[in-house]
């Protein structure tokens, strides 16, 4: 792309040429994209780890989600070096999203039938797969290979998380 296509037609005014892409971390929801100020994350994904964030200490998050690193908490208050190692660890992070997005997309394609089929539709994808809080609890907790605490302010999380588990295939 011409280095100024930011800047003119239908992208104007957005950081990136992408409004809308399938969620990071369920693949079941939509992310808004475009501007560097949106979640690699659907709205439901957002909220479940905000929520386990909280409780474990971080309000941004359990994962940094946020496109921009001021959005997961990264700002130069942490001294040169400390920024430095807090910035390589979300790339780390991100870079692990990017993999597990395969890795997921794999595993949901074959739970629903959809392997082999080529390029699917994403209306077919989304009536096939269904995005809940529960699916995004679920999603988070396989992807950090955890459970999710018994925690007062968790309990609205574990009951969709449990919820989702006993209704899906």
């Amino acid at each position: 792309m011409p280095d100024d296509w930011a800047e003119v037609g239908e992208w104007a005014g957005y950081d990136m040429p992408l409004l809308i892409e399938p969620c990071r971390l369920c693949l079941r929801g939509t992310a808004q994209s475009g501007s560097r100020w949106t979640y690699f994350a659907c709205g439901s994904c957002v909220a479940a780890n905000r929520a386990v964030g909280e409780v474990l200490g971080s309000p941004h998050g359990a994962l940094p989600l946020g496109r921009h690193s001021m959005m997961n908490g990264l700002d130069s208050r942490l001294g040169k070096s400390g920024f430095a190692v807090v910035l390589r660890e979300m790339h780390r992070i991100w870079v692990r999203l990017t993999e597990w997005r395969q890795e997921e997309g794999q595993r949901l394609s074959e739970s629903v039938g959809l392997v082999g089929r080529g390029e699917v539709a994403w209306t077919a994808w989304e009536k096939a797969l269904l995005g809940s809080l529960g699916a995004s609890a679920d999603a988070l907790c396989r992807l950090l290979d955890f459970d999710l605490p018994a925690h007062p302010r968790l309990v609205l999380l574990n009951e969709e998380r449990d919820s989702f588990l006993g209704a899906s295939p």
